[in-house]
C-alpha cells in the first residue's frame, strides 16, 4: 500500500491518486490524473466506511455523530491500488478510516455535478426517452428505466399490453401505489358531469396533479388504452419544468425572489361528489426552493402560465396511442 500524507503531495498509485491539503483540512481524489473530486476532513470521518463504523449488509452507520470530534484534519492517508481502497489516519483520534474508490466518486456534489442532475437532460429540451416494456420485466432494463425516471422525470413505455390492469402491474414495479380521492387507479374519460376538468373535453393547461397533499404522488402513469382515428386532439404535452425555472430566474429575478419566498396555499373543495372532499393546506411552502446559489428545487404546483409567450422548445408533445405509458 502506497501513502500520502500532507504538505499538498500526490503519487499515482495505478490510474488513483489522493492529493492531501497543506492544513490536512481535505482530499482531492483523481484518477488518470483528473480530478474526480475534493472532500473534506469532516464529511470523511462522519462517512468512514469501515466495519466499525458502518454495518456492512444494512449500510447504516453504527457510530454516534455526537461522539465525534467537532474538526477533523487527515494525519496519514493511503491507497490500496489492489482492493482499490482508501484509508486516512486522523490527527484527532486513534482511528483509520477506509472509503472504497467507487463510494467516493459517487459522493461527488461539486457544484457541476449538481448541475448535471438538475438541468435538462443530454439530449436536450423536447426529447423523450423511451423504454420497451419487455426490458422492464428483467432487473437491467428495470433499472436503466428507473434511472431515466430520476434523471430526465418522463419516459415513453412502449409495448405495453392494453389490459387496463397493466397500469397497476407497471406501478407496481416502482413502488406500491399511492391511495387517492379518485382511487388507486382510474379512468380519464370524457363525462358529461364531471368531477375533474381532466374528465372532459375541455383543454388542459400544464399542471401538476394533487399538489394540494401533504405528500403528492411521485411518480404519475398514464396508460393509453384506446385511441380511435376520429379523436381530434389528445395530444400530451410535458415541459421542463427545471429549465423554466432557470429561464424566469435570468429573464425575471425579481419574480423568481417571489416564488422563492412567499409560501402557497393549495386546496380542493368538492362536496358534490361520491366522496366529498375537503383539503386545504395553508401557507406550506414556496413553489421553488433554491439550494445555494445556482440549484432549484420544485414543489407544488409549477406552471407556465406566466411565462408568455411560451417558448414552443420548452415543450415536447407526442400522441400516446395504445400500448404505451408515460
Amino acid at each position: 500500500m502506497k501513502s500520502v500524507g500532507n504538505g499538498a503531495q500526490s503519487k499515482a498509485l495505478g490510474a488513483v491518486q489522493m492529493e492531501t491539503s497543506t492544513d490536512g483540512r481535505f482530499v482531492t481524489l483523481k484518477t488518470d490524473g483528473n480530478d474526480v473530486g475534493r472532500f473534506y476532513a469532516i464529511w470523511l470521518r462522519h462517512n468512514c466506511q469501515c466495519p466499525g463504523c458502518r454495518q456492512r449488509f444494512s449500510g447504516q452507520k453504527l457510530v454516534r455523530p455526537a461522539d465525534l470530534a467537532t474538526s477533523y484534519s487527515v494525519q496519514w492517508a493511503g491507497v490500496d491500488p489492489d482492493d482499490r481502497l482508501v484509508y486516512i489516519d486522523w490527527n484527532e483520534e486513534d482511528h483509520r478510516s477506509e472509503f472504497p474508490v467507487s463510494f467516493l466518486r459517487h459522493s461527488v456534489h461539486t457544484p457541476a455535478e449538481r448541475r448535471r442532475v438538475t438541468s435538462t437532460p443530454s439530449g436536450g429540451v423536447g426529447w423523450l426517452p423511451t423504454v420497451n416494456f419487455e426490458e422492464i420485466l428483467q432487473p437491467p432494463g428495470r433499472l436503466r428505466w428507473l434511472q431515466m425516471i430520476a434523471e430526465v422525470g418522463v419516459v415513453l413505455l412502449r409495448g405495453v399490453p392494453t389490459d387496463a390492469a397493466m397500469v397497476r402491474l407497471v406501478a407496481e414495479l416502482v413502488a406500491p401505489v399511492q391511495h387517492t380521492i379518485y382511487g388507486e387507479t382510474w379512468d380519464v374519460l370524457a363525462d358529461p358531469k364531471p368531477i375533474n376538468v381532466a374528465y372532459s373535453t375541455a383543454e388542459l393547461d400544464f399542471h401538476m396533479d394533487l399538489s394540494y397533499y401533504e405528500s403528492p404522488p411521485g411518480i404519475q402513469f398514464l396508460h393509453c388504452v384506446r385511441f380511435d382515428d376520429c379523436v381530434k386532439g389528445g395530444e400530451s404535452v410535458f415541459v421542463d419544468a427545471w429549465y423554466v425555472a432557470e429561464m424566469l430566474r435570468a429573464t425575471y429575478p425579481e419574480y423568481f425572489n417571489t416564488l422563492t419566498r412567499v409560501p402557497a396555499t393549495f386546496q380542493k373543495i368538492h362536496f358534490d361528489r361520491e366522496y366529498p372532499v375537503y383539503m386545504r393546506y395553508f401557507n406550506r411552502s414556496p413553489i421553488l426552493k433554491t439550494f445555494g446559489k445556482e440549484n432549484i428545487g420544485l414543489h407544488h404546483d409549477v406552471n407556465c402560465y406566466t411565462c408568455r409567450p411560451r417558448p414552443k422548445s420548452l415543450r415536447v408533445g407526442l400522441i400516446i396511442r395504445p400500448i404505451a405509458i408515460a
